[in-house]
Parts: structure tokens; sequence; C-alpha cells
């Protein structure tokens, strides 16, 4: 493929609400899909099994995801990408959950760009909210996950945000981290 200049170029905004964002960039000539956004969310599922087919078509009724979304495994959403171009793509993970006495730490947001062929077959995880808690642990928030159908390696990831905690063997509120190590949200008793 040739390498258009960006000035040539046009935005697509496809995001995953409040999660994970993508953005195509494609040449003038293909002007029909530019400046056309795709929300992704996780359809209202909570826990850790994530939507289904059937949240999935409910959610996405009268958008342009309609019918082009499938969910194969429960939790994985595969969308096929419609043209070739850099795709930015922004992985934010879901919050932690919060308790009485503090809120969960924030999703981390992750951004890359990324080559992508007609074609291909976007795998999606958007992580949920963790569960919130009356007690001094809540749950952590999902992950979010974007990798090609076929490939081990994801393309991005953005962790998700600590669960509200509280007491001598907790950090609090931790938001997700953009490194690689993570940080604790719980301290074992020494």
């Amino acid at each position: 493929m040739a390498k258009i200049p960006n000035s040539l170029m046009k935005l697509i905004f496809l995001s995953i609400k409040g999660l994970v964002v993508f953005v195509l960039y494609i040449s003038v000539l293909a002007s029909a899909m530019a400046g056309t956004t795709y929300t992704f969310t996780n359809a209202g599922a909570t826990g850790r099994e994530g939507p289904t087919q059937s949240q999935i078509n409910t959610n996405y009724s009268g958008t342009n995801l309609a019918d082009s979304v499938t969910i194969n495994t429960q939790g994985i959403q595969e969308w096929t990408v419609p043209a070739d171009g850099n795709y930015k793509i922004e992985a934010w993970g879901a919050a932690g959950g919060n308790n009485n006495w503090v809120t969960g730490g924030k999703g981390a947001q992750m951004i890359g760009t990324f080559s992508l062929t007609v074609g291909d077959v976007l795998k999606v995880v958007v992580g949920a909210k963790g569960s919130n808690s009356t007690t001094y642990r809540s749950g952590g928030g999902g992950g979010t996950f974007v990798w090609i159908s076929g490939n081990s390696e994801p393309l991005i990831v953005g962790g998700g945000g600590g669960g509200g905690g509280n007491g001598t063997n907790s950090n609090g509120s931790e938001h997700g981290q953009t490194g690689i190590d993570g940080k604790a949200g719980f301290k074992e008793p020494t």
C-alpha cells in the first residue's frame, strides 16, 4: 500500500465507550467513511463473563455496529476491519469497585497506532467495572484487551483499576498502571 501523506487523510473514529477507542486514517478517496464513529461497550455485562451475543445485539441495535460484531466466545467481541489503514487505538481499563469508605481506582489509558488490513478480525474484550462492597475490599476493574484474531500477542491492553480498600492492609484506591509492572493494591500482613 502506498504511503499517503497525513494531509490527504481523513479521520474515522471508532470508540469502545469509555474503554477503548479506535481511530482510522484513510485516504480522502474513501470519504464515505470519514468522520464515522463506532462505539464499542461491554453491553451492560457485569462480572467476569462479559457480554453475550444477545446483549451485543441489543446494545448495538440502531448503531453502525449493528450486525457487525460477533460473539463466538462469551465476552470476546469480534469485528472485521473495514479498510486498510493506520488505526489509533486507545484502550481504557475499567474502574475498580467502591466501598463505603473509598472510591475504586481508575482504569489505565493506553494509546497506540497500528497498521491494520481490510478483513483483519479484531477481538476486543471490554473490561467491566469492579463490584462494589459495603465491607473493606471491593472488586478490581476488568482490563480491556485488543488483538488480531490468530495472533497470540495483544495489540494493546488497558489495565483495570484497583478495588476500593480500607484498613491497615490496604493501599486504598489504586489506579490502573501504564507500565509493565503494575502496583500492589493489597499489602499482605507481615
